[in-house]
Formats: C-alpha cells, structure tokens, sequence
C-alpha cells in the first residue's frame, strides 16, 4: 500500500483543485485518509476492509463497496470521507501503480498471486528480487522513507497540530488513535530536505501522475456527490 505521506500529499491536492481552506475540514479530512494504516498487521483486515477472499492473496484490495454500504450516508463528515479516499487511493495503487511496474512470481517463475505462494517480484522490465528482499528496509519499503522529503516539498505538506475529529467509526476511532497519528505524522517532518534519496523500486514520476488521477477523482466525488449531502 502506498505510504502515509503519499495519502497526505493526495489530500493536500484534493484540497488545492477544490480550494478547501476550512481548517476543521482540512483536518478531519486528513486524519481519515491516514487512519487506516494506525493499525497493525493482525488489525489491518478490518481497518482496510479486506474480504475474507482477499486474504489469500498478496494484492488486497479494499472492498468500497462495503464501506459505502456502512458509512455512505455520512461521506459529508470529512473524517468518513477522508477514510474512504484512503481505501480508493489503496485501490488504485494496486490496480494503476502495481500493475504497471510489478509482476509476481512463484519459485518456479510461473505468474502468481497467491499470498503464501509469492517467491519473486520483478520490476518494471528489469531485475528481479526475492520476495523477501524486495518487501525490505533496503528496497520497496525504504524506497518510502527515501522518498518523503521529495513529496512534503512538492505537495506543499505542512506540518500542524492535528486535533480530534468530532466523528467516529467503529473500525478506527481517532479518540483512541489520535496520539499514534501525530507520531506518524512526525516521522516526516524529521527528514530533512537534503535526506532525500532516489528510490530503488520505485518510479516518482508515476507516482506524481497517481496522486494526481486520484485527487481529481476525489473532487468529482466531493462536486458531485458530498456537496449535495
């Protein structure tokens, strides 16, 4: 899933293209699209809502549909609308962004999607790496850290005091969550400018055109649909 600053970095910009300056709004909105990754491993089935067929598999994708069903009325609360475009944000990195630079192998190299049965991934048309080594510090999840400074700059991320949303759903309530949020939120603002790194795995301009796509998509939602709530 993408990292927490590229959920923030794909707000800021639906807040640019839809001029949001109402601070509550911005905060709420915020925190939502980052609540879903406040949980652990054995917890993220619930906060992401992975159905019980996307377990065995390595590419899990959010049901929207279920979330919809259970908090679609309330997408005007900026805390559900934020969490929902967490989860379709998620979706999109698997199905535009994995699909185009990753492909999944077994050991015996044949295609493979099976959660248990993933050995190798290939990049791009280039290297491939055991699965193992790939999903690492070293590589895809370092690539992230790497990459922070790079989109605090360009996505105009500021760093503020995030307050408690007045809204609260069951699988991540901010009440409890809010001192975790804050430290993650920090972590990036730690890094300096002069930390940042080209990522190994990863392609930066692809990214840029996903948080784009997926900001847009976001204010047709918000113009089409939220502001008629």
């Amino acid at each position: 899933m993408p990292g927490y600053v590229i959920h923030m970095a794909t707000a800021n910009r639906f807040f640019e293209i839809c001029d949001i300056k109402d601070k509550a709004y911005k905060n709420d909105f915020m925190i939502g699209s980052i609540a879903p990754d406040v949980k652990r491993e054995g917890q993220k089935k619930m906060s992401h809502f992975w159905s019980d067929y996307a377990m065995g598999d390595l590419v899990r994708r959010p049901e929207l549909k279920s979330f919809i069903e259970k908090y679609g009325e309330r997408l005007s609360e900026p805390y559900v609308f934020g969490y929902y475009c967490h989860l379709l944000l998620d979706v999109r990195f698997l199905d535009v962004y994995w699909k185009q630079h990753f492909q999944f192998f077994n050991k015996n190299m044949h295609p493979e999607t099976g959660y248990d049965r993933v050995s190798h991934v290939k990049v791009d048309d280039n290297e491939v790496y055991d699965r193992k080594a790939f999903f690492s510090s070293a590589l895809y999840y370092g690539d992230y850290n790497r990459m922070n400074p790079y989109f605090v700059k360009k996505y105009n991320i500021e760093q503020f005091v995030l307050t408690v949303p007045t809204a609260v759903i069951d699988e991540v309530n901010p009440v409890n969550e809010i001192e975790t949020i804050r430290d993650m939120v920090d972590v990036i603002f730690k890094q300096k400018e002069e930390d940042e790194e080209a990522p190994k795995v990863f392609c930066r301009n692809d990214l840029d055109d996903l948080i784009e796509t997926t900001a847009e998509i976001i204010a047709e939602i918000y113009y089409n649909d939220i502001k008629k709530i």
